[in-house]
């Protein structure tokens, strides 16, 4: 039922984007149709996309808190930042400070709009969803369950910033003790580390993420297929009309951030640590590696 809701406001989508003029001057009637299915979509997909997820991830961030000696160990290992690997579904793992961030993330979205970052949530919900699918398909073909989430994730997170989406009640308590644990582990992070993820965090607001779709265009999107959105900040828009300027401004000024999901702030002086084309380069070369590892899982 979802999907025939979806194919609907496709449909609408594409008529509305190439309307006769004949429609033209108040004569179409589309938007009030679309506005109602829109709804009645979104009270669907919070019910059986948004919910599930945020339930898993919940007991995630519980079984994090469970496993807090465990993460500290790791964290001289493993940074926290946006995730880069080649697979599109990894496990998130509830000892890889990583793995953490990101869900918390994703959770504190889910009730507070204005962080919203659609590729983000897109895909922590693609790592905490596939459980209540496995659990729910019925008779249904792995493989077309699968094919079908893909469909309703890639259109539903075009909706995410659409101030009908819909918005979760969070658990304080849980988000306040998740928040302490991963602060007590990234007190360790060298300063290089939390000023490139301050930049991604800052660019991803700025340029939205892009899809397959939005390259092709509707005409071909039968023929090349896929539902991974690309974060934004990993386009060449974001690094000619943003980060090439902030990895300078890094590089030859202290920098004072504020990390909203940990609810802190740090200020942090490159200059320190080397030149400012030794620091340049070195932020240069952690956005090169990202933006190659996202370009890849994409195409």
């Amino acid at each position: 039922a979802l999907l025939i809701l979806q194919r609907r406001l496709q449909q609408l989508d594409e008529f509305d984007e190439n309307r006769p003029l004949k429609f033209s001057f108040g004569l179409y009637q589309g938007n009030e149709l679309r506005e109602k299915l829109k709804a009645e979509y979104l009270k669907g997909v919070k019910q059986i996309v948004l919910i599930p997820t945020q339930q898993n991830i919940a007991q995630y961030l519980q079984r994090v808190k469970n496993n807090e000696a465990t993460l500290k160990a790791n964290h001289t290992n493993v940074e926290i930042k946006q995730t880069a690997q080649t697979q599109q579904y990894l496990e998130p793992s509830d000892t890889n400070p990583q793995d953490a961030y990101n869900a918390l993330k994703a959770y504190l979205m889910m009730s507070n709009p204005q962080y919203m970052d659609a590729s983000h949530l897109s895909d922590q919900v693609t790592r905490f969803w596939r459980s209540w699918l496995d659990a729910n398909k019925g008779q249904m073909p792995r493989a077309d369950m699968i094919q079908e989430a893909e469909q309703i994730l890639s259109y539903a997170m075009t909706l995410a910033n659409d101030k009908q989406f819909p918005i979760l009640d969070a658990d304080s308590q849980l988000v306040d003790q998740t928040r302490q644990v991963l602060l007590s582990v990234i007190r360790g992070m060298p300063a290089r580390d939390r000023v490139y993820n301050e930049i991604k965090m800052r660019a991803a607001v700025r340029f939205p993420a892009l899809t397959v779709n939005q390259i092709v265009g509707d005409a071909n999107k039968n023929i090349v297929l896929g539902s991974y959105a690309l974060p934004g900040v990993f386009t060449q828009k974001a690094w000619n009309e943003y980060v090439e300027k902030a990895i300078e401004e890094a590089a030859d000024k202290p920098t004072d951030t504020k990390d909203w999901v940990l609810n802190s702030r740090q200020s942090d002086d490159l200059t320190f640590s080397g030149s400012p084309e030794q620091i340049r380069k070195q932020l240069t070369a952690l956005y090169k590696q990202e933006y190659i590892a996202e370009w890849r899982k994409f195409l």
